[in-house]
């Protein structure tokens, strides 16, 4: 859910639990391609067909493949080069099966699998037979079955690799390791056997061992996700096994698939795993996780700044927007309070309506990044609180109807009127992720944030592409796909 406020660029979100289904992609697809220029050796157009194979939710790629092939430019009339940088059109169509036949190419023949199995798409709960048997191999249960196929994920702005499903094994692959498990794993236990793999299991089975309350989040989190698995099922569809998800067991899948997107693209430090395991640095750590998770899911390119190297102060990280090349500096702080993660105490609506979160902007604004960058404030407010009642999930809404939000941007709004100076942030965005205040026994809250553009900006990006990635993954933060 994204909030707005009249006459200030400023959006507020909102999510809520139900997942969207995975976008099922194209494998396999051949395109006819014309390459087309008017030949100024001969006067005439010259026209070059080929036929190129690929994704079609990469037309892109195809189309970049198509301009190294026919470089450097000859003319088809005339058969002399065209100058260097001479102008040229690509126009792509898709073949028809009838075209393919003729062309005698070769389609990829789905290998055999038994209908009686759940279909390794995941997607539906179905068995294969039920889904994508005869579908032809466009269809996922029949992409995974052929190769690791590109998919875009509820969410995400880039591509990412399915898994392979070959007979009763999937293969995932996370950067450079590859793992294996029974095709019919649900993706939430990949997450599962991920976090534990990360965090190390005899580190789990040390917290299990102390108290309830002086047990790390993580560890508490997932203790309330395998109680509620082990209930019977309630007909929702949020995650393959059929369970409406609880505050602490979403809290658990969203840090399950930050670590997996993270590792996923090899962004995932030593030094941030060890913060989450230490009792009083943990809230922080998830936070920058957090963030940089929805960065990376963004399309964004990571590179963390070593404490230990660095000069200085300097943000927690520089992130490459993939499409435009734009470098951003990135301030991740979390507001401490009693009651979360792993601080005891309560919270009461008399303390956590009052927001105070001025401290960590003052503190964050002082880490903005050298060589003129622009530079993103993200501020957890940590609040156990939902959206409105009634309002419709990933939608926007007034900041005036969520007080505490209010009060953040007014008060950003004195601080930008009064000062003198342009300020180093760019914007600031402020999130409310916080699911696991939620209760074992109902229903997550939804999260909730807020985009606050500077009013007086160093470097302005309210209209950089980057930042309306920034906020669509934002918005779908807690969508999790039932299977990658």
């Amino acid at each position: 859910m994204f909030l707005h406020s009249p006459g200030l660029k400023i959006e507020t979100w909102g999510t809520r639990h139900q997942n969207r289904r995975l976008r099922e992609s194209m494998i396999d697809h051949w395109f006819k391609a014309d390459v087309v220029f008017d030949c100024p050796n001969c006067g005439k157009r010259s026209v070059e067909t080929l036929i190129a194979n690929a994704s079609r939710h990469n037309p892109g790629g195809v189309a970049e493949g198509v301009r190294k092939t026919v470089a450097p430019l000859t003319c088809r009339v005339c058969n002399k080069p065209a100058p260097e940088g001479q102008p040229f059109q690509i126009g792509m169509n898709d073949l028809t099966p009838k075209d393919v036949s003729k062309l005698n190419l070769k389609m990829p023949e789905i290998p055999l699998f038994p209908v009686e199995k759940p279909c390794p798409c995941g997607l539906h709960g179905k068995t294969y037979g039920e889904c994508c048997n005869g579908k032809g191999s466009h269809a996922m249960g029949n992409a995974m079955l052929l190769g690791s196929t590109p998919i875009i994920v509820p969410g995400a702005r880039t591509h990412i690799l399915s898994s392979v499903v070959m007979g009763d094994t999937r293969f995932r692959s996370l950067w450079n390791r590859l793992f294996h498990s029974p095709q019919e794993q649900p993706f939430h236990q990949f997450l599962d056997g991920l976090v534990v793999d990360t965090m190390g299991k005899e580190w789990f089975e040390q917290q299990l061992a102390l108290p309830y309350l002086k047990q790390n989040a993580i560890v508490r989190w997932r203790s309330s996700t395998i109680s509620l698995l082990k209930r019977p099922r309630d007909g929702a569809d949020a995650i393959s096994t059929g369970h409406t998800l609880t505050g602490p067991a979403k809290a658990y899948l969203c840090f399950g698939y930050d670590i997996y997107w993270l590792q996923l693209v090899h962004k995932l430090p030593e030094s941030l795993v060890k913060r989450l395991k230490e009792f009083q640095a943990f809230q922080g750590a998830r936070y920058e996780i957090l963030i940089a998770a929805v960065f990376a899911r963004a399309g964004f390119d990571i590179d963390w700044i070593d404490d230990t190297k660095a000069t200085g102060k300097h943000p927690e990280f520089i992130a490459t927007h993939q499409q435009t090349k734009q470098k951003v500096g990135v301030e991740t702080k979390s507001r401490k309070r009693q009651g979360s993660y792993n601080f005891a105490g309560t919270v009461s609506p008399e303390t956590h309506l009052k927001g105070d979160v001025f401290g960590l902007y003052e503190t964050a604004i002082k880490q903005s990044p050298q060589g003129g960058l622009p530079f993103l404030i993200f501020i957890d407010a940590n609040v156990p609180d939902t959206i409105p009642a009634g309002t419709p999930g990933y939608s926007d809404f007034p900041v005036d109807a969520v007080p505490w939000m209010k009060e953040i941007r007014d008060g950003l709004v004195v601080i930008w009127q009064a000062s003198e100076q342009p300020s180093s942030e760019s914007a600031v965005f402020v999130t409310n992720l916080a699911f696991y205040y939620g209760s074992d026994d109902e229903p997550s809250p939804a999260g909730m944030g807020s985009f606050f553009p500077s009013l007086r900006p160093q470097i302005p990006i309210v209209n950089e592409p980057m930042i309306q990635d920034l906020i669509y993954c934002l918005k779908f933060y807690a969508e999790v796909p039932r299977q990658i």
